[in-house]
């Protein structure tokens, strides 16, 4: 956390699945800046993967990657061209912070 902290005051809230509600599935929500996407995922119950539209940052990021946890499974799919992040946890609930930059 202390490694990015200083990001958060000056970054934008996002939320590519919408504003989460009481019974979603899945939620996520993060925080955009220069230097790339803070993406916050959870998995409540459901499939044992989404798609995350993107598409604002088609053809920009090129990596996306998990901060924490990283000692458990998870999978992660970043299409560029699409703007498409598939993520996938086995187990639920789960959640996880990934990066893209």
């Amino acid at each position: 956390y202390k490694g990015y902290r200083s990001r958060i005051p000056g970054a934008s809230p996002v939320w590519p699945l919408g504003l989460p509600g009481w019974y979603d599935e899945w939620i996520a929500q993060g925080l955009v800046d220069d230097e790339g996407l803070l993406l916050a995922v959870w998995r409540r119950g459901g499939a044992e993967s989404i798609t995350l539209p993107l598409g604002r940052w088609a053809g920009g990021f090129t990596t996306a990657s998990v901060l924490f946890p990283t000692d458990v499974a998870t999978e992660l799919q970043w299409e560029q061209g699409s703007g498409e992040l598939t993520v996938g946890l086995a187990d639920a609930p789960a959640a996880r912070l990934i990066r893209l930059a």
